[in-house]
């Protein structure tokens, strides 16, 4: 009678994937404290184990009341993800209790879905006798949210939709889940992130083949799975193949950033490209050459494909030498002869780690040898702030030393403003197999980025440009970010390990003025503790 157990939420990047729990811990040296109602009403929950990212939230929501519909989607599958909806059920009713009347109705009617979803994922522990009383109460939840919202909330509309198609046949909800998903398909500029509906159509292939309409086969094409769909729920765009590997969405898809100019190609590997068209129209620039040859090749069809006017490519600035950043540049090399790649003169380390034996085959994909990046060097070598014209359009390069690489290049496109970041502020600080990354030097790439005065950022990974794309929250993100350095630094000198660092839950007091923040600094918390315990322990 339960969901299947949602596995990720639409919103965040592989730095979010963790699952276990716990009652938040005390926190001390001017953070912020676990409000006492809140852990009163969690006393009967003190045998949860440890989960960093509960801890965090239960620390958030219980102190300010929280809108952001990502953030509360994310905090329900927390508890989904590690069965303790009996927990996320009592604190969703203590936020609801404390902080209801300071809500939107739109708001509320997101809270609503998510209890909804925490009830459903919950009743197959329901005693059998009250299970489709519950059941029911679960759908007159989803139709007070719906009301609230006045039918205008996609989140709702996708919640009663995949629990209503999920129900036994008994409750007589098929019509219903057809109605409400229905209504996300109609409505295709509502979805909150690509590939946030796969699990619409996914559901509307199911429905309709059991009545053998032909309308099945090509809602299982939008969803992207194809006839091995896996056993869970997936709400976010990452999608994966042996023979393709990682990307970033089932289906590539062009974002417009700048009418005309600046565009993201997504779903051609596990990076992102981005193409900028000179304010001249005579020249097409590429940042980042993609993560294999066929990436390049995929991203680059699809805009002439769209863009048939294209002019030919003639430059590639590359914001670091990671193999998914210069894995297409031989494609490049082969059919651009002329083309000129501009880089950090000192990617060596950073292409040398790249070819390592990583055991991540099913991320690069079956057909990955290290023979693409081999190869790679710049045309012409940036190791200072340098200013180039391309077709009429001005970039500015600006040499940084990470997050994540030493030869990290920030490019802002003048034009636009947009500063392309690449991958310094992924939230591992480093490959996650590799002891790489550069925790305290992040401060000031950060501030680096900041004053160049960007209107947008964009970086080398959709996941990181959700986080991290507007100024004034990577402004905030910074300012949090430092404080955790600085404490968790503190309790370092002190001995203590990383793991009882985690444990400590450390929340930033700047968090509470900046919210918008909070998913950013949560997905980046735990890994960067680990990386300055390693810089205090070292290997012995």
């Amino acid at each position: 009678m339960a969901l299947h157990k949602t596995q990720q939420t639409p919103f965040l990047l592989i730095a979010l994937w963790f699952c276990c729990t716990v009652p938040t811990a005390a926190i001390e040296h001017n953070s912020v404290e676990p409000d006492p109602m809140m852990l009163d009403q969690l006393a009967r929950f003190e045998d949860r184990g440890f989960n960093p990212d509960i801890a965090f939230y239960e620390v958030v929501f219980s102190r300010i009341a929280i809108e952001d519909p990502r953030m509360i989607f994310l905090f329900a599958n927390a508890y989904i993800a590690t069965s303790q909806q009996d927990a996320g059920l009592a604190v969703f009713a203590e936020i609801e209790r404390k902080f209801g009347d300071q809500l939107s109705d739109d708001a509320r009617s997101t809270y609503l879905a998510a209890v909804a979803l925490l009830r459903a994922t919950y009743a197959d522990r329901i005693v059998l006798v009250r299970r489709i009383g519950w059941m029911r109460e679960t759908f007159g939840i989803l139709e007070q949210a719906n009301q609230l919202a006045e039918e205008a909330n996609p989140l709702v509309h996708w919640a009663a939709g995949v629990i209503y198609a999920s129900a036994p046949r008994f409750f007589g909800k098929r019509e219903d889940a057809k109605r409400e998903l229905l209504w996300l398909v109609d409505r295709p500029e509502t979805e909150p992130l690509p590939g946030f509906y796969r699990e619409a159509y996914r559901h509307l292939a199911d429905l309709y083949e059991r009545e053998g309409a032909p309308v099945a086969d090509r809602y299982r094409v939008m969803s992207g799975y194809g006839d091995d769909a896996p056993d869970v729920l997936f709400t976010g765009w990452f999608a994966t193949s042996a023979a393709l590997g990682l990307r970033m969405s089932p289906t590539p898809w062009i974002e417009e950033i700048e009418e005309g100019e600046v565009f993201a190609l997504r779903g051609h590997g596990f990076s992102d490209i981005h193409f900028i068209i000179s304010a001249d129209k005579s020249q097409l620039i590429a940042i980042d050459a993609g993560t294999q040859p066929f990436s390049f090749a995929s991203a680059l069809k699809q805009m002439e494909d769209t863009y048939p006017d294209l002019p030919e490519l003639t430059a590639v600035l590359v914001t670091h030498a990671h193999w998914d950043h210069v894995g297409g540049h031989e494609f490049i090399r082969r059919r651009y002869p002329e083309a000129v790649f501009y880089g950090r003169e000192n990617f060596h380390g950073t292409l040398q780690r790249a070819q390592r034996n990583h055991p991540y085959k099913q991320l690069r994909s079956n057909k990955y040898v290290h023979d693409w990046i081999r190869g790679y060097e710049p045309d012409i070598a940036v190791a200072q702030h340098t200013e180039i014209e391309i077709g009429g359009s001005t970039f500015q390069l600006s040499p940084a030393i990470g997050g994540e690489t030493e030869d990290a290049l920030l490019i802002r496109h003048d034009p636009s403003g947009i500063v392309f970041g690449g991958d310094t502020l992924m939230p591992f600080y480093g490959e996650p197999t590799v002891e790489e990354g550069f925790v305290r030097e992040a401060i000031a790439t950060m501030d680096a980025m900041l004053a160049l005065n960007p209107s947008r950022l964009l970086h080398g990974h959709y996941g990181i440009t959700v986080l991290y794309g507007d100024p004034a929250t990577l402004a905030a993100y910074r300012k949090a970010y430092a404080w955790l350095v600085d404490v968790a630094s503190m309790y370092f000198v002190n001995g203590y390990s990383a793991e009882e660092v985690i444990r400590l839950n450390l929340v930033p007091p700047a968090l509470l003025e900046d919210p918008d923040a909070s998913l950013g600094f949560l997905a980046a918390r735990d890994h960067v503790i680990r990386r300055l315990g390693d810089s205090y322990t070292g290997i012995w």
